[in-house]
């Protein structure tokens, strides 16, 4: 077994502050990309840092501002989704063809804004208000 010598220890310890260097960069660069996935999940363009600005940027809204009339909820459709509209429609028989598909008069009301349908369009499609 030999002795180790001077320029090999040097060169161990310069591989050894090599690997921590590296390692502490890695961590340090794991730290940065968490740090901003966290500030990404927090950001809500508020538009000031008032407190009902942060508020209203975090969803919460105007407590009195935005009660709907009764002219807007009669014209609101009762289907949460474009998806249930065409459920409900397809559901009519009137309204498809044999193959199951929605015939013309099923795609004219698939696409119709509610408020402009008639009430008795509304209530074939299943969504009186």
């Amino acid at each position: 077994m030999q002795q180790p010598t001077r320029e090999g220890l040097e060169a161990q310890q310069q591989r050894i502050e090599q690997a921590d260097a590296q390692q502490a960069q890695q961590r340090a660069q794991a730290q940065q990309q968490a740090d901003a996935q966290r500030d990404a999940q927090e950001f809500a363009l508020t538009g000031s840092d008032r407190a009902a600005d942060v508020a209203m940027g975090n969803g919460q809204a105007d407590m009195f501002g935005n009660s709907p009339s009764r002219a807007q909820t009669d014209t609101a459709s009762p289907f949460k989704t474009q998806a249930e509209r065409v459920a409900a429609i397809k559901a009519v028989p009137e309204l498809v063809d044999e193959s199951g598909a929605l015939n013309q008069r099923g795609r004219q009301l698939a696409v119709k804004p509610w408020k402009d349908m008639t009430a008795d369009e509304r209530a074939l499609v299943g969504g009186e208000s």
